[in-house]
């Protein structure tokens, strides 16, 4: 007689354990141990040194992935300090380029930078320790931020691996990433600094040419307000095409870079790479229970699932995204974001184990450009209506660059709530049944993020209705003794509380159709 099987919550296994029987092998019978299915037939590439991560990972991620998933932590390290010490250096480059010395002095770039360094030893030798203090400060600063993005990214590099080889791998890619900002600072500084120095060059000769045909005031109240009405009417009124599309094209590129770099990392992250094989005790995908010495053919004496559902991952449906090239692209985004926002449990059951990373990623990105069009389109033009009457419409550029920079900061918000979110609830799920499922706990979180372009909206034009409601407030504030700037911060704070606990919610539930199931 078969023993009956228990409930078991450990996944680890130890080296010493015998060889692993795979779950689809020949016998009737579910074996003690499951080996992950891994990608055997993909020939073995050509490994990389780190350094060649400088010029790589930022053109080639995913092949940087494979490559360089030998190079040790030290190393990768290394090639990080290198970065941050590029940014800093073509940071302080681009400033001083940018410096009133070199644009209209006779001093030069290198010269600029001198002068920088004679100022740090100078302070460095009046208040060695203030001035130790301050770059030690600096340093653990960036360190917090990198540290902070590898949570971010983490679980959408994550593998039904070892959570030690997961958070070695985030932070070999985060680091070995690194040079990729010294590329964005290069490309955000030249694109604005250039045309900055051209408007300024038009606006000094059409002024010059505008004063000595206009009697000019001599008073310096009535120069300011002379220059304010006279000389901004002519500017608006006759500047250059280039002129205009100058606010715009800084945003445009300043967002396109962060972009970039997103992508970058995020490819390279979630890119293929070769791992160590792992075996686990074959579980029930719906309860966890052990699947040791149950027929094939049977079902879970817990829960009641058909255990071939939880040993072949490829029997899971997976969700209407996944066939989006039979159904439609709309028609299967807008089915995914009804199960999941309806049923997360019983969408988390229905997901493809080994569906590839980049389909829910993918996902994602459009969620979080989703956020970005809302921020442009609606949220921006409705504030600058509101505030500055219809009259504001004709300034087009203004409301660009608002939207541009805006929706930037808020599709990088986006993607830190998403990616915590899961970080947060694969460690929990971790913490109970000792397994790694951050990796299907992040293909959740990235199509629960349908909710974020929603959450976006309302907390959008509420904002906006809170701060030109000022009639209903101060009613509200007489009725309840609180000042009316507090209720609409209280308001406001109110419903973005409640968007957050739904979306942390549904990844929760989410969480228990994929804790024990097998995302290689």
């Amino acid at each position: 007689m078969i023993a009956a099987p228990r409930r078991a919550h450990n996944g680890g296994v130890t080296p010493q354990e015998e060889p692993a029987q795979a779950a689809w092998a020949s016998s009737d019978f579910v074996g003690e141990k499951v080996e992950l299915p891994r990608d055997q037939d993909v020939p073995p590439e050509k490994r990389w040194p780190a350094r060649y991560a400088l010029l790589t990972a930022w053109l080639l991620p995913a092949t940087t992935t494979r490559r360089t998933a030998d190079v040790s932590l030290l190393r990768a390290f290394g090639i990080h300090v290198v970065g941050v010490l590029l940014t800093v250096f073509v940071i302080l480059v681009l400033v001083a380029w940018d410096s009133p010395q070199v644009r209209r002095g006779p001093f030069t770039v290198d010269l600029v930078l001198i002068g920088y360094w004679q100022e740090f030893i100078a302070e460095f030798a009046r208040n060695p320790g203030m001035s130790l203090a301050i770059v030690a400060g600096v340093a653990l600063t960036i360190e917090l931020y990198f540290v902070v993005l590898c949570g971010v990214v983490a679980p959408f590099g994550a593998a039904r691996e070892s959570w030690q080889d997961s958070s070695r791998h985030v932070y070999r890619r985060v680091w070995l990433h690194t040079p990729h900002a010294c590329i964005v600072a290069i490309v955000i500084g030249v694109v604005v600094i250039t045309p900055d120095r051209w408007r300024d060059r038009w606006q000094e000769e059409r002024l010059a040419l505008y004063e000595q045909a206009h009697t000019v005031p001599t008073d310096a109240k009535a120069l300011s307000e002379y220059r304010n009405e006279q000389w901004r009417s002519v500017y608006f009124g006759r500047r250059p095409w280039f002129i205009h599309v100058v606010p715009v094209a800084e945003a445009s590129t300043v967002a396109m870079s962060i972009i970039w770099a997103a992508w970058a990392l995020l490819r390279g992250v979630s890119a293929w790479r070769p791992m160590r094989p792992v075996t686990e005790p074959p579980l029930c995908r719906g309860c966890g229970y052990v699947l040791t010495g149950l027929r094939r053919d049977g079902r879970c004496p817990e829960c009641g699932r058909d255990v071939m559902k939880s040993l072949d991952p490829h029997l899971s449906p997976g969700c209407p995204w996944d066939h989006r090239a039979v159904t439609g692209r709309m028609h299967a985004y807008l089915a995914t974001a009804g199960q999941v926002l309806l049923q997360p449990r019983q969408f988390s059951y229905r997901l493809n184990p080994v569906s590839p990373k980049r389909e829910s990623i993918r996902y994602l990105a459009v969620s979080v450009a989703a956020v970005g069009l809302v921020v442009v389109f609606a949220i921006v033009p409705l504030a600058f209506i509101s505030e500055r009457s219809a009259r504001s419409l004709l300034n087009i550029t203004d409301i660009l660059q608002a939207g541009i920079y805006l929706a930037t900061v808020l599709m990088g918000i986006a993607l830190g709530i998403t990616g915590l979110t899961a970080l947060v609830v694969g460690i929990v799920a971790h913490h109970r049944t000792k397994r790694n499922a951050l990796g299907g706990v992040a293909q959740h979180a990235a199509y629960a993020s349908v909710l974020l372009p929603v959450w976006v909206l309302i907390s959008g034009l509420l904002f906006v209705f809170l701060m030109h409601n000022d009639v209903l407030l101060r009613a509200l504030g007489s009725l309840i003794g609180v000042r009316p700037d507090a209720i609409a911060v209280l308001v406001w704070l109110g419903i973005n509380l409640l968007f957050l606990v739904f979306f942390v919610g549904n990844v929760f539930r989410g969480a228990a159709g994929v804790r024990y199931a097998t995302f290689p």
